[in-house]
């Protein structure tokens, strides 16, 4: 019948060399700055995520440990009361 397509899944990296025939080195200089530049954002963008999921992550554990505190001191708080006498 009808042939099935092949899907080939494969990371490849690319290098990519580019003669420039530009006696002032302008040119060289904005790609090589330019480059630096996409490189300098690409990791900006990484830490900001990474303190992003940190965060969250901290103001989780924070929200966590109030519940928990909470729950613990409501027990601590009825059995003292149940010590002492007093019905609630």
């Amino acid at each position: 019948m009808g042939a099935k397509p092949v899907t080939i899944l494969q990371q490849t990296r690319l290098a990519v060399t580019i003669l420039i025939e530009d006696d002032s080195g302008g040119l060289e200089l904005t790609i090589q700055l330019m480059t630096k530049l996409f490189v300098w954002l690409w990791r900006l963008v990484r830490t900001i995520a990474k303190v992003q999921r940190e965060f969250r992550l901290l103001i989780s554990d924070i929200a966590e440990a109030a519940v928990f505190t909470y729950k613990v001191m409501t027990i601590w708080l009825v059995a003292l009361a149940y010590g002492l006498g007093i019905k609630l």
